[in-house]
């Protein structure tokens, strides 16, 4: 039997664990990303569903190794949404709203971020 607070804590394992798997992946040169704005490009694409304002936060404060226990009203994180979709919609990229919850990448996004190291060889 275990109690709520382990079960929490256990699924916050889990998803820093799929943020730690997304660091392998980077970005292509022209996007120009800072690194808070890798991190929560790494974490959308690191977990496949939507995910919510404070596990970006959380994100960005491993990558810029700013450790505390703060929360985020999600007024940084619209921020620096707002930020990556200027620098990809140039090129077809794009960061859904999911209504209640957070943001996702949608799959078309994901496949080509995914894969733009592929298209750069060929």
């Amino acid at each position: 039997m275990t109690c709520d607070r382990c079960e929490e804590l256990e699924e916050q394992v889990r998803q820093l664990e799929a943020i730690a798997f997304g660091q392998s992946w980077n970005p292509p040169a022209y996007l120009h990303l800072s690194r808070a704005e890798l991190a929560i490009v790494r974490t959308l694409l690191a977990l496949d569903r939507p995910i919510d304002d404070d596990t970006l936060f959380r994100a960005t404060r491993v990558a810029l190794k700013k450790y505390s226990d703060e929360k985020t009203d999600g007024t940084v994180i619209k921020v620096w949404v707002s930020k990556i979709r200027s620098k990809f919609t140039p090129h077809g990229l794009q960061i859904q709203n999911v209504f209640g919850f957070g943001y996702q990448l949608p799959f078309e996004t994901r496949v080509k971020l995914l894969n733009q190291h592929e298209r750069r060889a060929a």
